[in-house]
């Protein structure tokens, strides 16, 4: 036997019922605004805490560019002397050592007026900067070490280059900064 309905419902529903059937469905279908507000919260705070490392990466890859000009820089200046062609202010000159067992090398900075021939420059220490030196430097350590040496302003040198000698399970590189004169405009 069939039964079918009339469209007359025979109780009818409290309004309770009905009232807890209606946010139980809201509810199922998405989040509270509390919900999206804690996600929107972690969701920041993690890209906080990326972002210093995403530029850190980015900063990490431009001085990969600069350690291999730094390395070229390297070999240019035991090869081919530097030309700093018409800046006459000062330079800051970077040389960093990695040291084997027993390590020594001796390193001449040499400059020269047309390119050929070559003499010690003057330079300081960034210890005492205004105590000009010539002499060769004598490098010894037991570690990575990098030391400054400032090439002063209008020292008559045109080209610039490294002399090694005396190398003794010694890694060296060396970057060159060099600054404009701040009084010829």
């Amino acid at each position: 036997m069939r039964f079918a309905s009339i469209g007359i419902p025979a109780a009818f529903r409290s309004s309770r019922a009905e009232a807890r059937k209606a946010r139980t469905h809201w509810r199922s279908g998405g989040f509270t605004l509390i919900e999206a507000l804690v996600a929107l919260t972690l969701v920041l705070a993690f890209a906080a805490a990326l972002t210093p490392h995403l530029f850190q990466s980015r900063r990490i890859a431009s001085d990969a560019e600069a350690r291999v000009a730094a390395h070229v820089l390297l070999r240019t200046l035991l090869d081919t002397p530097f030309d700093r062609g018409s800046i006459r202010g000062a330079a800051l000159l970077q040389i960093t050592t990695v040291a084997g067992a027993t390590p020594t090398v001796t390193v001449n900075i040499l400059g020269s007026v047309d390119g050929t021939n070559f003499f010690n420059i003057g330079y300081a220490v960034t210890a005492t900067p205004e105590t000009v030196a010539v002499a060769a430097l004598v490098l010894t350590g037991a570690a990575t070490t990098v030391q400054y040496y400032i090439l002063r302003r209008d020292h008559p040198w045109r080209y610039l280059k490294l002399n090694y000698s005396a190398n003794t399970n010694m890694q060296v590189t060396a970057d060159l900064y060099l600054t404009a004169d701040p009084y010829v405009s």
